[in-house]
C-alpha cells in the first residue's frame, strides 16, 4: 500500500504558509525519514540515493516512500506549545507516510539530531 501522494494539495501538520514565501513556484522543504528509494522502470529495484547523480547508462526513474514531517528553518516550531500533552510533556511532531514520484535532487542536513 502506498502512502499519500506528494503534491500541491498535500498538507503536513506543522507547516504554515508564510505570505512572503508563497507563490506558484515555491516548494515546501520537508524532512524525509525511514524511506526507501526504488526504480519503477526496473521492477521496483531498490537504488542508492547517490544513483540520482550518476549516469550509469541505464534509463532510470527514481521514486520513494517514507515518513514526512515539517521542516523548521530555525529548528524550532513556532507553534511548539501545540506539541505538548496535557501533562506538559513534549510530544513527537505528526508524521505522515508519503509517496514521492520523480525525485530529481536532494540535500542532506548533517547536523546531529537531538536525543
Amino acid at each position: 500500500r502506498r502512502g499519500e501522494i506528494e503534491g500541491p494539495d498535500l498538507v503536513i501538520a506543522g507547516e504554515c504558509e508564510d505570505e512572503e514565501d508563497s507563490g506558484p513556484d515555491v516548494k515546501p522543504v520537508r524532512v524525509l525519514s525511514d524511506f526507501a528509494i526504488y526504480d519503477p522502470k526496473h521492477s521496483n529495484e531498490m537504488v542508492l540515493l547517490s544513483a540520482i547523480e550518476e549516469d550509469d547508462g541505464v534509463d532510470r526513474l527514481f521514486e520513494a516512500e517514507g515518513i514526512v514531517s515539517a521542516y523548521y528553518a530555525n529548528g524550532v516550531d513556532e507553534g511548539e506549545d501545540d506539541n505538548v500533552d496535557e501533562d506538559g510533556d513534549k510530544t513527537q511532531p505528526v508524521q505522515k507516510m508519503v509517496y514521492l514520484a520523480a525525485i530529481l535532487r536532494y540535500t542532506f542536513d548533517y547536523m546531529e539530531a537531538e536525543g
